[in-house]
């Protein structure tokens, strides 16, 4: 199954992330689906990881 015809899965999410002159990134980013897998595309049918309920939350900071 190609990435054409996989079946859509909703992410959703929001952030504010901002670059210094230097390349350095400060900000925060948040990430949240309900149900998905990621798997290669030719194994579709095994996937690496399958979640439910997935929230990612990430703080960036320069000086960390």
């Amino acid at each position: 199954m190609s990435f054409a015809e996989a079946p859509c899965r909703t992410i959703e999410g929001d952030d504010s992330i901002h670059r210094t002159a230097a390349g350095a990134l400060s900000g925060q980013a948040n990430i949240t689906s309900a149900h998905g897998s990621i798997a290669c595309t030719d194994r579709s049918e095994n996937p690496l990881l399958v979640y439910d309920n997935l929230v990612a939350n990430a703080q960036l900071s320069p000086y960390n």
